[in-house]
């Protein structure tokens, strides 16, 4: 009770020193800026709190030993700035928002460990880090010392970025508070954490919401500024009378102290009084103090438990411990601030890399080879026939197997825009559920299976598409693929790209889909080792390629068919055919950017394709502007114009 009437004092003080004018607009926001002297306040009564356990005895310590609401006031500001960073710019901020989190954390962890190794070793004790970690979950004791906030909050972090991630911001902030909550009750009843540890965590939810209803609460500081303040004290001093109050005396005691968590957002108000009428040299250097406060909260235990051995009085040794933190935090401060500043440039750099393109696609697509056959008009058309007759008999094999196909692609494109092929393609893409491709390929191989060869991701091995591809026997059109395919049968084609199934679950999502990205990318590498001859001959050696010719080398332990194999294995790792959504990871947008709901893709309708009736997506609009942007029914100019590129003359009856 001493230190919550010295603070309702202070808070008065700081009430009637503080200039009137310019007092009131200041108290409700805590953003960094304002709350740095609050920090280093904070840091300093966290030092003074834990020097007083080890060397009781001082009447100034006892009354300065507020390390638990200290604690409890830095998780409410951290609540408070996520919050309200959200609020000013969510996709901003939440972009790279954990790792960012995890770097500005991680190095003063680090420090903080490393030194309590060495701090042990100069003890003759053991590390044992494992056998550290095993203490931490049964047994409380966080290593390095006082680390425990450390992993309450990144605990927090993690549930931020996933709640904030989609959605309504009222939505993620429930799912948020529900975490802290739910923290809350596993700390407490699952691994029975000292008390201090579950109920200081709270108070990170309890400033998000502040954060949120931050306009009423400044409303009514403006206006009923006295009430606020006596508000205020009345909630501090009974939290802390609760406090104080003997287990004898009241048997649920423990149980009403879990409130005094409350107190933080009052006796937040409280401090920012004190501060507010202090002179600017204190505040000053609290900003100061403010600033590596994280680094001195980790640090603080080297002279906390390293000098108490050389005092004999508390005061020194309090004065002591916060210089040799403060010696210890502000190094390790600039270090971790030099490092943040790099992995920014880093990033920035990667950004300018993704956006020169690490895809090759459309190289190909406008290939200019020396050794190229130039079809004519009339080998154009003559091929658009033949393909016409491959697609009336693939129809035919869906009506009488049951199997739906949509047409997608160019060709989805060509019948928006032309009604048919767009003029200059040479080619039929057909899109259908990977569930009835097996049903359907059955069908097609019975009926007409002396008529065309189908070919599948990695059969036969040198097969290099990601996609199966239906050609017709007797014909001859040489692509890029059948100059080192030869089991293929270099036939007319239709090429048949399959959706797959995409997990409901967000997080599930995106591991699915990082994890098709990334094996694509090795894929495309290996293949371009594959190619390396060719690609050298027909002068594609940009940066692009030769990154992928060189890590294609590495990848070459396993054969082509294996990586494509690998790929379409993970992409129809999901069963669920009944998902939200759907994608087709070797599509030209990829997994994400071809992601679209079921009924959009998968649900049809008729529209006329070369004087017959083809099926299209239900959302073909939404589809092709993915694809191909919002000025899709403008064809684009000769020089950008895409087509296959065929290298001996087409041989079609």
């Amino acid at each position: 009770m001493i230190y919550g009437l010295l603070l309702v004092l202070l808070a008065a003080c700081g009430l009637v020193l503080s200039p009137w004018g310019r007092r009131p607009s200041e108290l409700a926001p805590f953003d960094r800026d304002r709350t740095l002297p609050l920090r280093g306040l904070l840091a300093l009564l966290v030092v003074i709190g834990h020097c007083d356990l080890k060397m009781p005895g001082s009447p100034l310590l006892k009354a300065l030993h507020m390390a638990t609401p200290a604690v409890s006031v830095f998780f409410f500001l951290s609540g408070y700035g996520l919050v309200r960073s959200v609020l000013r710019n969510r996709d901003g901020y939440l972009k790279g928002f954990l790792p960012r989190s995890f770097i500005k954390i991680g190095i003063p962890l680090a420090a903080a460990t490393i030194a309590a190794c060495l701090f042990l070793k100069f003890r003759g004790e053991t590390v044992g880090l494992p056998h550290r970690g095993y203490e931490l979950l049964t047994r409380g004791r966080n290593f390095p010392y006082h680390s425990w906030y450390v992993y309450v909050l990144l605990a927090h972090y993690v549930a931020f970025a996933i709640a904030f991630a989609r959605g309504p911001f009222r939505r993620g902030l429930l799912l948020f508070a529900g975490f802290s909550l739910g923290l809350y009750l596993f700390l407490r009843f699952g691994l029975r954490w000292p008390s201090v540890w579950w109920r200081t965590s709270l108070a990170m939810t309890l400033g998000a919401l502040w954060a949120y209803h931050e306009e009423r609460i400044r409303s009514a500081v403006l206006r009923w500024n006295w009430r606020v303040y006596a508000i205020a004290s009345v909630v501090v001093l009974f939290c802390l009378a609760v406090q104080n109050v003997p287990e004898s005396t009241l048997p649920r005691v423990k149980d009403l102290r879990v409130h005094s968590v409350l107190v933080v957002g009052p006796a937040t108000v409280l401090i920012m009084y004190v501060l507010h009428g202090l002179p600017r040299l204190v505040t000053g250097s609290f900003a100061f103090l403010g600033v590596i406060s994280y680094e001195i909260y980790l640090l603080h235990f080297v002279g906390e438990r390293g000098l108490v051995s050389l005092f004999a009085s508390p005061i020194p040794y309090c004065l002591a411990a916060v210089l040799v933190a403060v010696l210890l935090a502000y190094p390790v401060h600039r270090l971790d601030t030099s490092v943040v500043r790099y992995l920014s440039r880093l990033l920035v750099r990667r950004e300018r890399m993704m956006k020169m393109a690490l895809s090759t696609f459309d190289s190909f697509k406008t290939l200019n080879a020396a050794d190229a056959h130039m079809v004519s008009e009339e080998e154009l058309h003559s091929l658009q026939q033949a393909v016409l007759g491959i697609f009336d008999d693939v129809v035919s094999v869906c009506v009488s197997v049951g199997c739906e196909y949509v047409l997608g692609g160019g060709s989805a494109l060509g019948a928006a825009r032309h009604q048919g092929f767009i003029p200059w393609d040479d080619d039929l893409d057909l899109n259908m559920n990977r569930s009835e491709w097996p049903r359907f390929r059955a069908a097609l191989l019975e009926k007409f299976g002396e008529k065309y060869a189908i070919y599948e991701p990695g059969s036969p091995s040198n097969y290099a598409l990601a996609f199966p591809r239906i050609r017709l026997r007797g014909t001859r059109v040489v692509t890029r693929e059948d100059l080192l395919a030869p089991d293929v049968e270099p036939g007319v084609f239709i090429d048949v790209f399959l959706f797959e199934n995409v997990p409901d679950c967000g997080l599930m999502r995106h591991l699915h889909g990082w994890g098709s990205l990334a094996l694509g990318f090795l894929y495309s590498c290996r293949k371009q080792f594959f190619e390396r001859k060719l690609l050298r001959k027909w002068g594609l050696n940009g940066a692009a390629f030769r990154l992928k010719r060189t890590l294609g080398f590495f990848l070459a332990v396993l054969p082509l068919g294996c990586w494509t194999r690998l790929w379409d294995w993970w992409n129809r790792m999901c069963g669920n055919t009944s998902s939200r959504f759907v994608t087709c990871p070797v599509g030209r947008r990829h997994y994400f950017g071809e992601l679209a709901t079921r009924e959009e893709m998968v649900g049809s309708r008729k529209i006329d394709f070369e004087g017959r009736s083809a099926c299209v997506p239900v959302g073909l609009e939404a589809y092709l502007t993915r694809l191909y942007g919002p000025d899709y029914l403008t064809p684009p100019p000769p020089e950008k114009r895409e087509r296959h590129v065929v290298f001996e003359p087409l041989k079609i009856s």
